[in-house]
């Protein structure tokens, strides 16, 4: 089981389906209405989804690559 799936299954439904909705839209392509914003000094970016965090960059043909999900805390970003 891969990093994002057991934050999952540890998370509630709620917050569950939220992150799983935007996962989906990010790798559609579906950027519209999210609430993204560029990490400093990097080619990373974030979606916040209320306590959580989804981490994605772009690859060669601009199509967004999703990289990691991980709750808000002191060590969000790092390491990244």
């Amino acid at each position: 089981m891969d990093e994002i799936e057991k934050l999952l299954n540890k998370t509630s439904r709620v917050d569950r389906e939220r992150l799983r909705a935007v996962m989906k839209a990010i790798s559609a392509g579906e950027l519209r209405g999210l609430n993204i914003k560029r990490l400093t000094n990097s080619n990373l970016f974030r979606v916040r989804v209320g306590d959580f965090r989804v981490i994605f960059t772009f690859n060669n043909e601009h199509r967004p690559i999703l990289l990691k999900v991980r709750g808000r805390n002191e060590g969000t970003y790092r390491g990244l």
